[in-house]
């Protein structure tokens, strides 16, 4: 008994052992100095990224493209190659005409003027209120329209761009053959209309100062609108203007040679620079004839009642009987009846 019991207790000695030997052949390291590193990825450009590898491969789906007009195509070109003044090189094609920018010359909607321009300026007097109305209606107009000059400037700016790739990629129609008798080519230019030119100067009425002035303001604000919101709209007429020049051009084969390309650069140039110089106008006339002479003036000069007089009654010239209406509706004295009961007055003493 005993002799087993010693046995069991020299086993167990020698797997304590045993156990003791494999710990101590095992180099422990402070918790404290491990230094755990995590590897961060390498960020890629989002243009480098090829888009068919981010597609998987397992079931394609067939991809059908919608081609693309000539013009597209270039314009395509164009914009993935952006760089200044429209020096770009899209593909070797050619066109026979400008794919104009579809806005069209618009006026604003105005806001009701409450008064009318043929009565003096005690109307105004009578209804201070809507006077104040009309021109908080007319100053809205105008921020409205000035927050939009510069995105319709860009609009105009790069559609001419475009128009100017555009002309470099015309037909040029084929040398002459020299061997046989050739037409002289039909000149084309097709200049705008010109406008009506305005009408006399109207003799200001002193007793409507302040209503004349009061719808010129309305005039500027239209105006000032309409330079702003037209920008494209003048690329676009001006475009489709020299589309009838290239028209009449492919007629007859395409265009006479490479460097007749720079008249027609030369006339998008024309319109972009009555852009450019509208963008700078409307700065000065935003400033100072609308903020400082309009809305300012007006009412510094109305509300301290300046040069009206509403007390005194507008006197008769001349007695109606003396007066004659010819068909165009002008009211103008008869002289002539005047003239014979200003002598009979004179003679009779009547």
């Amino acid at each position: 008994m005993k002799t087993a019991v010693f046995i069991a207790v020299l086993l167990l000695i020698a797997a304590f052992a045993s156990a003791a030997l494999v710990r101590s052949s095992i180099a422990i390291v402070p918790s404290n100095t491990v230094k755990i590193t995590a590897v961060q990825p390498t960020a890629i450009p989002l243009a480098v990224v090829s888009p068919t590898r981010a597609v998987k491969e397992t079931n394609p789906v067939a991809v059908v493209k919608i081609p693309e007009t000539v013009n597209q195509q270039i314009r395509t070109a164009a914009t993935t190659k952006i760089i200044p003044n429209a020096q770009i090189n899209p593909p070797n094609i050619t066109i026979e005409s400008l794919d104009c920018p579809s806005a069209t010359m618009q006026e604003p909607s105005m806001p009701t003027n409450p008064f009318s321009k043929d009565k003096t300026d005690c109307q105004l007097l009578t209804n201070l209120a809507g006077v104040e109305q009309y021109l908080n209606k007319l100053q809205s107009m105008t921020e409205a329209c000035k927050s939009r000059k510069n995105s319709n400037y860009d609009s105009a700016s790069h559609a001419n761009q475009f128009l100017h790739v555009e002309v470099d990629h015309l037909k040029v129609a084929p040398p002459p053959d020299t061997t046989t008798y050739q037409p002289a080519r039909t000149t084309c230019s097709f200049s705008e209309p010109s406008k009506p030119a305005d009408g006399g100067v109207e003799i200001p009425d002193p007793s409507k100062q302040y209503t004349n002035w009061l719808f010129g303001i309305g005039d500027d604000v239209k105006k000032y609108c309409s330079d702003i919101d037209n920008m494209l709209a003048e690329i676009g007429d001006n475009c489709r203007n020299v589309n009838k020049e290239i028209k009449c051009e492919m007629d007859q084969g395409g265009l006479p040679s490479e460097e007749s390309k720079s008249a027609y650069h030369a006339e998008l140039d024309t319109a972009m620079n009555k852009v450019i110089n509208t963008y700078s106008y409307t700065e000065t006339f935003y400033t100072y004839t609308l903020m400082t002479y309009d809305f300012g003036n007006f009412r510094i000069y109305f509300n301290n009642g300046t040069g009206i007089d509403c007390s005194m009654k507008p006197v008769s010239i001349v007695n109606i009987k003396d007066v004659e209406i010819p068909k165009n509706g002008t009211v103008k004295p008869n002289l002539v009846v005047s003239f014979f009961k200003n002598i009979f007055s004179w003679i009779f003493g009547k």
